[in-house]
């Protein structure tokens, strides 16, 4: 697909490229701790030269896509990023309508013209809401990989596919250079999770922009690396007493999903030992893990990415759930039985039960 930034690089010709490649690369290794939420204006994101992050809800579509269709999920987000900056391009064709070449939504799939029409004989319905729309990464970003596997064999060699997915030439072989070498990057957990950006998955994958003002800031590195271990198992049917330090353990369903399982407290003792590198180890229960003594308790107003969050009932003393903070007012969790892995946002009972935070920060030499 020939992007709207890909034809300006036609223009200015191979020389600049790489140029301008070089500086990417540059940039990105001196790249701190985005803020989540932190644009100045509500729906109104940094420019995509200034992006430092993946939007949550793309970088759980992206991952789901990953294990669907078994292929790197960093693979489809540096196509993402480089073909629309995960949605956030104001150009046309990313939100409505078409590019100069007949490419559409954030993948910028092919609805006609130069661009081909693989939206047409490819277009996937990946949250099943029963219809398909090029400018929905849910079904956008599964298309994106039938579209690689099925039409530009990726499964011979990914760097072709990378290629060919933008067409052909000196523009296409400067396209692949720079979204293998993004690849790699996101690969190394080079990269931040923002707030989500528009668009629906399902429930569990939506949120709203970031209300103006917010003054919502990053977490550290180690809140960063919470939320993305957690992120990875987004739709992981629950299972109570299911998860461990590993991973996903035992056995449950879910809206039709079967597979190893977690419950609250075992998807956050998994992503604490994850983003510490096993340094931190917290117990498989809730009341444990919010008098570990490697935590730091916080206030809801102190709230960073990457914060557990415990809830517990009036009469109780003992928290009966545990999240894990995003940013935004949302949270990734487990809920409960016949529910999987999702995001939601802070409010009702959630945010009256809310009865304290713990931050984690990784011992020297792991951030």
């Amino acid at each position: 697909m020939l992007s709207k930034a890909t034809s300006k690089l036609v223009a200015v010709g191979a020389a600049i490229v790489l140029l301008w490649m070089l500086m990417i690369v540059l940039t990105v290794s001196l790249i701190g701790s985005g803020g989540l939420c932190s644009a100045p204006t509500a729906g109104q994101p940094a420019a995509s030269g200034d992006a430092r992050d993946i939007p949550a809800n793309y970088l759980a579509i992206y991952q789901k896509t990953g294990r669907d269709y078994a292929i790197p999920w960093n693979v489809l987000a540096a196509i993402g990023k480089v073909e629309s900056d995960h949605g956030r391009d104001p150009g046309s064709g990313v939100r409505h309508g078409a590019n100069w070449a007949g490419a559409a939504g954030p993948m910028q799939i092919g609805i006609g013209g130069a661009a081909g029409t693989s939206w047409q004989r490819r277009g996937v319905d990946g949250n099943g809401d029963g219809h398909k729309d090029v400018y929905d990464p849910a079904d956008a970003i599964p298309t994106a990989a039938r579209i690689l596997i099925e039409d530009k064999g990726y499964r011979s060699d990914a760097r072709t596919a990378v290629r060919r997915y933008n067409g052909s030439g000196p523009q296409a072989e400067a396209y692949a250079t720079k979204v293998m070498a993004l690849a790699q990057r996101y690969a190394a957990g080079n990269f931040t999770v923002g707030g989500p950006n528009g668009g629906s998955a399902d429930a569990s994958l939506t949120g709203a922009d970031c209300p103006d003002g917010t003054g919502l800031t990053a977490g550290g590195p180690t809140g960063q690396r919470i939320v993305q271990a957690a992120m990875r198992w987004l739709r992981t049917p629950y299972k109570w007493g299911a998860g461990n330090w590993d991973g996903p353990t035992g056995y449950a369903c879910s809206y039709g999903k079967c597979g190893k399982a977690f419950d609250c407290s075992g998807l956050t003792m998994y992503a604490v030992a994850q983003a510490t590198g096993g340094k931190i180890k917290i117990a498989h229960f809730t009341g444990s893990q919010f008098n570990d003594p490697h935590g730091k308790h916080v206030s809801f107003g102190q709230l960073q990415p990457g914060d557990l969050m415990f809830f517990t009932h009036p009469t109780d003393d003992v928290s009966h759930h545990v999240s894990i903070y995003i940013g935004g007012g949302k949270m990734i969790h487990a809920p409960h039985t016949g529910d999987w892995v999702r995001i939601s946002t802070i409010s009702g009972t959630y945010r009256s039960e809310f009865s304290g935070g713990v931050r984690f920060t990784a011992p020297a030499g792991n951030g």
